[in-house]
């Protein structure tokens, strides 16, 4: 499932915004596929200098289009932003236990999703694998 949230034109008119996908059917939804699962992270980073306003809002819209558009439930996806319970905060710790939920067990036909809206940044990539010589990172 391509995913974009921007504003920047040129990113709207990649291919990947071309068209709409179908709303989930009861007779479509799971044609086959394994279990769906989605990991959501949104962090606002409330009360410090650094506050975004938009990243638990991206969340919302990350999770109605999954459950209008691609059938997930609530027990598929793991929310962390600053809006759950203290426990669902997006710490690092938190995320790195999401990530480990996201994808263990994962076999071919599941359906695994990740969305982070947050601060990034860009270090030098050590691997030689990208082309610009900088690996995006979150913050």
């Amino acid at each position: 499932i391509p995913a974009l949230t921007t504003t920047h034109a040129s990113y709207l008119e990649s291919w990947y915004m071309a068209r709409e996908p179908a709303a989930a059917t009861p007779d479509t939804e799971d044609a086959g596929l394994g279990p769906k699962r989605a990991l959501l992270i949104g962090i606002n980073y409330r009360g410090s200098p650094f506050e975004l306003r938009g990243c638990i809002n991206d969340v919302q819209t990350h999770r109605d289009m999954l459950v209008a558009q691609y059938g997930f439930g609530a027990k598929d996806m793991l929310i962390l932003t600053e809006d759950e319970p203290k426990d669902n905060w997006p710490y690092k710790k938190r995320i790195e236990e999401g990530m480990k939920w996201l994808v263990d067990g994962a076999k071919v036909g599941d359906t695994l999703y990740l969305a982070y809206s947050g601060h990034g940044s860009q270090m030098t990539d050590t691997t030689g694998t990208e082309p610009n010589g900088m690996s995006d990172c979150i913050c």
